[in-house]
């Protein structure tokens, strides 16, 4: 029996990391970002003896694009949001860093469509373990950060109004499916069966016919939530909720597996990502603004995959490598800041 070399090398590779995942996952909240890495590095290892089979995956990668995408909107329940905090600031905020790395990726490439893809994709920032203002304005903008998408594909698809107005109208129709076929009693298998069918279904045919299947998902996701419940939303997101992180953990392997093509210009772009996106960090001196969260990662590779003619495909390794280096960075903060809580505290 022949094996291939790759894949003994992948498996003893896994091995490796499988022992190093378990020391991972005993951590702190703190040591999320290196989950972030773990996940990436085996994706990348995954790619070699599964790369004639990469495409069978991307059902899978599509399904975890509406997960996030639905469970954003499905949030967005207005009779439910309960927030004393004014949106005005991180509203402004929001537009003068996505106005500052669009002219910046715009400097470099000159390209619209690419250059608002990086602007989306780095604007929004995550707060691990933070509370009250600060977690409100992340939060924002995430959801600030998904409605740029219906526009950049809308741009790419040609014909921007009745492109936009596609977007609409399909992600209301996801709403209304979802609304209407979750509505019937059956139990919570049976449920997550049909949530699950439904968002495959649309974020297929979104991505079929170039639509944002996160964009469309959040749509369903908030046409769901704000109609008359059949079955409160309350109890069934929790459930939803569940999904998330097997889905961003997904798209962090295959995010992996299409980037192993690591060359000097895409190591160049990394290191020119990671000091465009440390300068507000420097600026507004909020280390938390070094990272980016789950959602622009999804958006990321989203815009990659379906833009390939327009974005290189060194980019996309130099995203990667970017995310990396700006997840140590961010650990290391983290670190930082338990390691001087501790030392207060013992003062104390």
């Amino acid at each position: 029996m022949n094996i291939p070399l790759s894949l003994i090398l992948a498996v003893l590779l896994i091995l490796v990391l499988s022992g190093l995942g378990r020391k991972i996952f005993k951590m702190d909240r703190s040591s999320f970002p290196l989950v972030i890495i773990f996940y990436i590095l085996v994706g990348i290892i995954l790619y070699f003896p599964l790369k004639e089979q990469i495409d069978l995956m991307s059902p899978f990668f599509l399904l975890s694009l509406g997960i996030v995408g639905f469970i954003e909107g499905a949030s967005m329940n207005f009779s439910m949001l309960r927030i004393k905090s004014s949106f005005t600031l991180p509203f402004l905020r929001f537009v003068v860093l996505f106005a500052f790395f669009y002219f910046s990726f715009h400097f470099i490439s000159g390209n619209v469509i690419f250059s608002l893809s990086f602007a989306t994709v780095f604007t929004p920032v995550s707060f691990y373990g933070l509370e009250g203002e600060k977690l409100v304005q992340a939060s924002l903008w995430e959801v600030l950060s998904i409605l740029p998408l219906g526009v950049i594909f809308s741009l790419k698809r040609g014909n921007f109004l009745e492109s936009f107005l596609l977007h609409l109208l399909f992600g209301i129709v996801l709403g209304l499916i979802a609304y209407i076929s979750l509505g019937i009693k059956v139990n919570r298998a049976e449920r997550n069966a049909i949530i699950i069918g439904i968002l495959l279904l649309g974020s297929a045919s979104a991505s079929y016919l170039l639509l944002s299947p996160i964009f469309v998902g959040f749509l369903g996701g908030m046409t769901y939530a704000n109609l008359p419940r059949f079955t409160a939303v309350e109890n069934f997101l929790p459930e939803l909720l569940v999904l998330e992180k097997p889905a961003f953990l997904f798209i962090l392997i295959y995010l992996g597996m299409f980037s192993t093509n690591l060359t000097l210009a895409s190591i160049l772009v990394a290191l020119s990502i990671l000091l465009i996106k440390s300068v507000p960090a420097v600026l507004w001196r909020e280390p938390g603004y070094i990272s980016i969260p789950p959602i622009s990662v999804a958006a990321g590779l989203s815009l990659f995959l379906h833009f390939m003619d327009v974005i290189p495909s060194y980019v996309l390794s130099a995203f990667t490598l970017a995310l990396v280096f700006l997840e140590i960075a961010e650990y290391t903060v983290l670190n930082y800041r338990k390691e001087g809580i501790i030392i207060l505290k013992r003062g104390r």
